[in-house]
């Protein structure tokens, strides 16, 4: 069987295919890592292959090997472009974790440092950096600013003076202010409360406050 095949290359074909891939090899750092990895061991299984002998060689090997190069071929992809997730994790980098509550930052900050190595890394599927991208995108949505409690901490001053001077006005017009006072102390100390929330706890001991009368004083 050896003589029929004396000065043939029965893995001519298969040599062409390595080739191929041997160039695009080249540029391995262009394409998904997963895939690099696939097409280089197919290359490195037909190498040893053509080591046999010619006469040794089987057809069906041959074939084998070069249908594994081709099938690495097709699956050979390239990396998403993480363009834009960079410069999202740019901006996302310069919010301040003290303007928002702590439940929407620490969400926002996992996805961050999730973007942030992966986009290091920079060895994703296109449809992997566009759901770390949507993540990090979402979260940022997500953040919920936390209160600006100034305007609270001047209205529970204004009622706590009130309060500690109750004697000097009319008790009926005093109704609710304590309660109300309470509240807001217990809001103002709530590192999450929402801008939403404050205005109500702000408004109300004032409101409040603004029923309370001293009593009246006549001149003889």
């Amino acid at each position: 069987a050896s003589e029929g095949y004396k000065g043939q290359d029965k893995a001519k074909g298969l040599r062409l295919v390595m080739a191929e891939a041997e160039r695009l090899l080249q540029d391995a750092d262009s394409y998904y890592s997963g895939s690099v990895k696939k097409l280089q061991a197919a290359l490195d299984a037909a190498k040893e292959l053509v080591k046999t002998p010619m006469e040794d060689l089987d057809q069906k090997d041959i074939d084998d090997a070069a249908l594994a190069l081709q099938d690495a071929f097709a699956t050979l992809f390239e990396k998403g472009d993480v363009t834009a997730l960079q410069i999202l994790i740019r901006y996302a980098k310069e919010l301040r974790q003290d303007i928002y509550t702590t439940a929407s930052w620490q969400a926002f900050a996992a996805a961050l440092k999730t973007a942030d190595e992966q986009a290091a890394a920079n060895d994703m599927l296109p449809y992997e950096v566009d759901e770390v991208y949507g993540a990090l995108y979402n979260a940022i949505e997500a953040l919920v600013p936390a209160a600006n409690k100034s305007a609270l901490n001047s209205a529970i001053a204004v009622a706590q003076s009130i309060v500690d001077n109750k004697d000097k006005y009319v008790p009926a017009t005093l109704a609710g202010l304590e309660e109300a006072l309470t509240a807001a102390k217990a809001l103002y100390a709530h590192a999450d409360a929402t801008q939403a929330e404050v205005p109500n706890a702000a408004g109300h001991p004032p409101a409040v406050a603004l029923t309370a009368r001293q009593p009246a004083t006549h001149k003889l």
